[in-house]
């Protein structure tokens, strides 16, 4: 995502000072900072392309996946338009978005909520993951080009130089880029879009869980290491096995952190840093 900044506009007659958030992307993840500077006027500068509701979503996505938000906590669109500085109708737009994404519960009359982690959430998820994830896998194999083939791979070995170092932050970026690469490899515009719907609960499961197992990368790369030889090898049956193996691990897992009530245990944002 593009560097969005809220900027000032100098008034010379005023001299109040204003909080000014400044919000980038960096790796698909937000960073916010803020400054002090002296002006009366707040304005918003966009790219033609831009949509405020996409970005006010992302910004969201990211701190719902890295447990800066919580499982079960209020969003509140008064709170928010004073935090981000715009109204509430991108808010809405963006709530809307992050409910089709299975992120947040839309409650009619009430405020929004991030999604409850409850087993029977992860079941049903898990089920259509498990799916969706194998056939990406068997179509990426089919159909990938040799400019997919070279993406792929350098995503693949970062993935493993990631997991030898231990860099969480560019482990999980790693495997965000195999999915990625895979999915434009299939060459099919609804498998696209079925998997950017599913994509962020996906990995928000998978954040809690790497994070509750103290991030035992080497244990969990070895799915992405026998995934790759199969497309390697153009066997999409290779690749589809260790895909759904993956999967089926990580739901098991999630479950029990579901029955044993620990997704409130599990660090936020703040601790993703490399160890």
């Amino acid at each position: 995502m593009d560097n969005v900044e809220f900027e000032n506009y100098l008034d010379m007659n005023m001299k109040n000072v204003l909080k000014v958030a400044v919000f980038s992307g960096t790796g698909g993840r937000l960073q916010r900072n803020y400054k002090h500077c002296e002006f009366g006027t707040l304005i918003m500068k966009f790219r033609p392309s831009e949509n405020l509701a996409e970005q006010i979503a992302q910004y969201l996505r990211d701190k719902i996946i890295t447990f800066d938000m919580r499982p079960g906590d209020r969003i509140i669109e008064t709170k928010l338009s004073v935090e981000l500085g715009v109204s509430r109708i991108p808010i809405r737009e963006a709530l809307r978005i992050l409910e089709q994404k299975h992120l947040v519960e839309l409650i009619p009359r009430k405020e929004a909520r991030v999604t409850v982690l409850t087993k029977s959430f992860i079941e049903s998820i898990g089920d259509v993951l498990i799916e969706i994830y194998q056939l990406i896998a068997r179509k990426a194999v089919d159909n990938s080009d040799a400019d997919d083939f070279e993406k792929i791979t350098k995503a693949a070995k970062d993935t493993e130089i990631a997991a030898m170092h231990g860099d969480r932050i560019a482990y999980f970026t790693a495997i965000t880029d195999v999915e990625k690469y895979c999915v434009k490899a299939t060459k099919n515009c609804i498998l696209e879009k079925i998997f950017n719907d599913l994509w962020p609960a996906s990995h928000w499961i998978i954040f809690a869980n790497l994070s509750m197992r103290k991030w035992d990368i080497q244990n969990h790369v070895k799915y992405f290491k026998g995934a790759y030889k199969g497309f390697k090898e153009k066997d999409p049956d290779m690749a589809a096995h260790y895909i759904r193996e993956l999967i089926a691990s990580e739901m098991k897992y999630a479950k029990k952190l579901a029955e044993e009530s620990l997704f409130d245990k599990v660090p936020n944002q703040v601790d993703f840093i490399p160890r």
